[in-house]
């Protein structure tokens, strides 16, 4: 039986709540900056006081995080299927080639046989005009891996905090980052910084 991988089970309201988790942590840290003429962009209501560029930035960031909910929701999705339904669940995949195989009436013996002569590439690609930056990237992975730990049910309501704080501070280390800065950052921004470094890094 074929399976792809698009499947009814997908938690929409799993995924509409990060996305307003993040996009609330977001906006938080935007005003907590005093960015509230970006926030009001984001938040569909135009103002005029607001900086072009940085509108524009806001809204590169907001759509990343976009993504990394969506990357974190076809994670989950591929886990509960193959929970279910075995690795030959998620076509292309590993699982799914050998069980194609074994279907043909190949037996593991040929299968292994073949492998030391098997020539394998992966290929990565990247469109030109979404190349990021290694730091830019630094900072979305480690959203992405607080996302994911936060998902955990085991945290008391202060870690859960501290999640949502590392969040934050993974967010305003992007909004920081660029060519050059939008603005500023305060002492107290460097000192968080630093104490998340040294404690998470």
């Amino acid at each position: 039986m074929y399976f792809n991988t698009t499947d009814e089970s997908i938690q929409l309201e799993e995924i509409r709540e990060n996305m307003a988790y993040l996009k609330k942590h977001f906006t938080d840290m935007l005003r907590g900056l005093g960015e509230e003429s970006v926030v009001r962009h984001l938040e569909g209501r135009c103002d005029a006081a607001a900086e072009p560029v940085r509108v524009s930035k806001a809204f590169s960031i907001y759509f990343q995080l976009i993504t990394i909910v969506e990357e974190n929701a076809a994670v989950q999705l591929r886990r509960k299927l193959e929970g279910e339904h075995g690795p030959g669940r998620i076509s292309g995949l590993w699982g799914s080639v050998l069980l194609d195989l074994k279907k043909k009436g190949l037996t593991q013996e040929t299968i292994a046989s073949a492998l030391p002569r098997t020539r394998i590439e992966p290929v990565l690609t990247a469109h030109p005009t979404e190349s990021k930056r290694t730091s830019v990237i630094d900072q979305l992975r480690e959203i992405y891996i607080l996302m994911a730990r936060r998902e955990s049910r085991a945290w008391n309501e202060n870690e859960k905090k501290q999640i949502s704080l590392a969040i934050e501070a993974a967010m305003q280390r992007l909004w920081f980052t660029g060519q050059v800065f939008l603005q500023k950052p305060s002492l107290h921004d460097e000192i968080n910084n630093v104490l998340h470094y040294l404690k998470n890094v």
